[in-house]
């Protein structure tokens, strides 16, 4: 076994990679507000900014990225509450940095955000195509994002916790929206997903209590687990034609719903899937009893609906 190799400069704590040849940023002084990452250490040049590089730095305001850097964790800044630029030098091969934002040196994918920039609204620079894991999570200073057209796709978790995020919208070009993008973003009222996407995944708009409308397009497949989970603000869901699947828990504690419309093409429903909407008084299903009675129930689907009596059919009404 290869003894671990660690160097400590200046407040940042350097460890040398599993094959020897470079050098990882793993950690740094809880109390550091500035911090210029060394391009080299006893030779070998830094190159990754580990998960936990920047982990707890509550304080950290500003951080400098060497040329020699090529890897960067999606994790590496989230604990960073009051970060407010990132720079990167010129001569990097694989990022840059404007305005104290981290780009991909082609400036087609947006790293990071820092959490405390500079103002309340944000429109992201023509030619990004990438919406990068966790870019803008926790910025919640931030009321309004532009993504300009030609965005084909968004990281997981990347608005989570935006909570006073009230407007976005999504360009037409958007074709994935991954795991938990938009958690908890709290202030958020509408949102229109874009058509050509396939499916909601896991998490997607978790939390999101300010949420009062939701447009699904016909595109969707799946919705994920958790997908809409305590969005207490929905009243009425229509889920579209094409929609297969509907995971377990995907509307789970949506008090306020009093309505939902489930299409025929509908195969499987899972676990608790509309459970704890006490106030649902109405399910709508657009195809027959016997397609109905062919679905896969998961457990508890209606838990706790106490309201709900009826599965309205095209053919008839089933009582529960």
């Amino acid at each position: 076994m290869r003894k671990r190799v660690v160097f400590y400069a200046d407040g940042v704590e350097y460890t040398r990679n599993a094959v020897g040849t470079a050098y990882v940023v793993t950690g740094c002084d809880k109390d550091m507000t500035e911090i210029v990452i060394k391009k080299e250490i006893e030779g070998l040049p830094v190159t990754e900014l580990g998960r936990k590089a920047f982990l707890g730095l509550g304080e950290l305001n500003s951080v400098v990225i060497p040329a020699s850097v090529t890897s960067i964790s999606e994790r590496a800044a989230l604990s960073c509450g009051h970060l407010k630029t990132i720079t990167v030098d010129a001569d990097n091969a694989h990022y840059c940095s404007r305005d104290g934002v981290l780009y991909s040196k082609d400036m087609t994918a947006l790293v990071r955000y820092p959490v405390r920039g500079a103002d309340s609204s944000f429109v992201i620079p023509d030619g990004v195509t990438c919406i990068g894991a966790n870019a803008f999570a926790g910025c919640s200073e931030l009321t309004s994002i532009e993504l300009p057209a030609g965005v084909t796709s968004i990281g997981f978790d990347a608005f989570i916790r935006c909570g006073n995020l009230t407007s976005i919208e999504l360009p037409t070009s958007v074709k994935s929206i991954g795991e938990g993008a938009f958690g908890m973003c709290s202030g958020l009222t509408s949102v229109i997903i874009p058509d050509g996407v396939a499916s909601i995944e896991k998490g997607t708009f978790l939390g999101c209590n300010g949420l009062t409308s939701i447009t699904i397009p016909a595109s969707v497949k799946t919705i994920g687990v958790f997908a809409f989970s305590f969005c207490s603000g929905l009243t009425s869901i229509t889920i579209p034609f094409g929609v297969q699947r509907i995971a377990a828990m995907a509307f789970d504690g949506c008090s306020g719903l009093t309505s939902i419309t489930i299409p025929a093409s509908v195969t499987e429903i899972g676990d608790r899937a509309c459970c704890r909407s006490k106030e649902l008084v109405e399910c709508v299903f657009n195809g027959t009893i016997e397609q109905w009675s062919n679905i896969r129930f998961g457990d508890d689907v209606f838990s706790q609906c106490p309201s709900l009596t009826k599965i309205a059919c095209v053919d008839g009404t089933l009582y529960l």
